[in-house]
């Protein structure tokens, strides 16, 4: 049970101890550098103005007591005063909505995502710099790191394994590379 202050002039000032979660559509275009609009509504479903009406102490959001996230901080907060006359009923409603614009900080997908992900497709490019001789360690320094990642997706994911190709077939999927790739599955 929460206290309201009631002040002389009438006003009364009710902060109820609580965490409120919500959820908002989000846009993942530009994820992890990705920033969302988000918002709250708060109002009375029961009472109409004549009988509740909202104020709002300040234009932005208290955060003093706010504890940051890991994942996400919040560029701006403002809370706007509204008021709605539905079609159910003659009265109007107040309510105050207050919109959250918040920013995804990056640094855990950019050390865990992005970077791995550069460097396997800087060093997937490098191997074509590759003397293409055929002695056996240039084969299986080249084509031996693919063959394990084939093999394990292959028995990991059942629906995948029985559409690669076989080591003897590989040969049809790409004429180039089928005989490169032949010789070590023998």
């Amino acid at each position: 049970m929460t206290k309201a202050h009631l002040f002389h002039n009438g006003k009364v000032r009710w902060v109820p101890p609580a965490i409120y979660k919500s959820s908002c559509s989000i846009d993942v275009t530009f994820f992890p550098f990705d920033q969302q609009n988000c918002k709250m509504k708060f109002g009375s479903w029961t009472y109409d103005k004549a009988k509740i009406d909202l104020e709002r102490i300040e234009n932005t959001v208290d955060l003093n007591n706010y504890w940051e996230s890991g994942e996400w901080a919040i560029i701006n907060a403002v809370g706007t005063y509204n008021t709605k006359k539905y079609d159910c009923c003659h009265e109007i409603y107040p309510d105050i909505t207050y919109f959250f614009i918040i920013r995804r900080l990056p640094l855990f997908y950019t050390i865990n995502l992005i970077i791995p992900c550069l460097l396997i497709s800087c060093l997937t490019v490098l191997v074509f710099y590759l003397p293409s001789g055929r002695s056996w360690s240039s084969i299986s320094f080249q084509v031996g790191p693919g063959l394990p990642s084939g093999r394990s997706w292959s028995s990991v994911s059942p629906q995948v394994g029985p559409g690669l190709p076989s080591g003897r077939s590989w040969s049809s999927v790409s004429p180039q590379v089928g005989p490169g790739l032949r010789s070590p599955l023998r």
